[in-house]
C-alpha cells in the first residue's frame, strides 16, 4: 500500500477502458415522501413523476416553493388521505403531507468522471443502512462531491427511505453502481485520481496528502470497515484524529456518515480556495 502522493496528470481523461462498468437499475416505481425529497424530485429534469399526493400542509409546501416553475409533464396533486396511505408507505413514515410516485432515476453516465471539474468522488464499500447512505449523500451535496460509487450488491436500493434520509440530495448527487468496486478504483487511479481509504488504525491523516487535484475517498461499513481487497486498492489509508479522553472512554470511531462528513470537511479545507472557485463557477 502506497502512502505517498502520486503526481496527478494534468488534463487526464477517463478512457472507456478504465471507466467503472455501470449496472442499470431494474427497480420499478416507488413512493417518495417528505417535503424536501418530493420538492427536489420535482426540480429534477431527469426524474419522471407519476402521481403526487398532498394534504393541506403538503399543498402549502408546494405553493411556498419558489423554484422550480411547475412543469407541464407533472401530474396535478391529488388529495392525500393519511388514513389510507399507498402500499409500501408505513403509517410511521414522516411524510409531512406530501408524497410522489416516481420511476427510479436513470443510471448516470460513467463519462461524468471524464469532466475536468470531477475532482471529488466518494466510494462506499458495502454501506448497507439507507439512513447512513442518505446522510452521506446529503453531505456530498453540501461539499460538492461529483459522484458516489457503490457496489451493485450489498448497497441500499433507491427507495423512499433513502430519499428521505438524503433530504433532496438523491436528486443531485449521481450514484454509480458498479460490479466490482476494487476494479473501479483501479480505473480511477489510472485516470489521475488519488484513492484514500478511511481506516481507524491508519497512522496518517488527510492533511498529509492534501491538497489533491483529484481524490476518491473510500469508506467502509460500520464494524467491518473496508474489506481487505478494497483496502489494498487504495493508494493510502487515513484515520480521523481521536482525542485521548475519548480513547480512554473506549470511543475510537464515528459512524460512517459522520466520518465521511468530517473527512470531506478536512479534504475541502485543505483544497482551500479551489473549492470556493468551483462553487462560484
Amino acid at each position: 500500500m502506497r502512502h505517498s502522493k502520486r503526481p496527478t496528470p494534468q488534463g487526464s481523461t477517463h478512457s472507456r477502458r478504465n471507466r467503472p462498468k455501470q449496472e442499470r437499475s431494474v427497480d420499478g416505481p416507488y413512493w417518495l415522501y417528505g417535503i424536501h425529497a418530493v420538492r427536489a424530485a420535482l426540480a429534477n429534469r431527469n426524474r419522471r413523476i407519476l402521481r403526487i399526493l398532498a394534504n393541506d400542509a403538503g399543498t402549502k409546501a408546494l405553493e411556498a416553493a419558489t423554484t422550480p416553475a411547475p412543469r407541464d409533464d407533472h401530474p396535478n396533486p391529488e388529495p392525500l388521505d393519511s388514513s389510507a396511505l399507498p402500499a409500501g408507505i408505513s403509517e410511521k413514515a414522516v411524510h409531512q403531507g406530501l408524497l410522489a410516485e416516481v420511476r427510479p432515476l436513470p443510471a448516470p453516465d460513467p463519462a461524468l468522471l471524464d469532466l475536468p471539474n470531477t475532482q471529488r468522488v466518494i466510494a462506499l464499500d458495502q454501506v448497507t443502512d439507507p439512513q447512513n447512505m442518505g446522510a452521506i449523500l446529503r453531505t456530498c451535496a453540501v461539499f460538492g462531491v461529483q459522484a458516489v460509487i457503490v457496489p451493485r450488491h450489498n448497497t441500499p436500493r433507491e427507495t423512499g427511505a433513502l430519499a428521505k434520509a438524503a433530504s433532496g440530495a438523491l436528486e443531485i448527487v449521481p450514484i454509480l453502481r458498479v460490479t466490482n468496486l476494487s476494479r473501479a478504483l483501479d480505473g480511477l487511479k489510472k485516470s489521475g485520481f488519488f484513492v484514500i481509504g478511511l481506516a481507524g488504525e491508519a497512522e496518517r491523516t488527510i492533511g498529509d496528502f492534501a491538497p489533491l487535484e483529484r481524490c476518491v475517498l473510500v469508506a467502509g461499513a460500520e464494524g467491518q470497515g473496508l474489506r481487505r481487497l478494497v483496502r489494498e486498492h487504495c493508494d493510502a489509508t487515513v484515520a480521523l484524529p481521536v482525542a485521548p479522553t475519548a480513547q480512554t472512554a473506549g470511543i475510537d470511531s464515528l459512524n460512517v456518515g459522520a466520518a465521511v462528513a468530517v473527512a470531506l470537511h478536512d479534504l475541502v479545507r485543505c483544497q482551500g480556495d479551489r473549492y470556493q472557485r468551483s462553487l462560484d463557477d
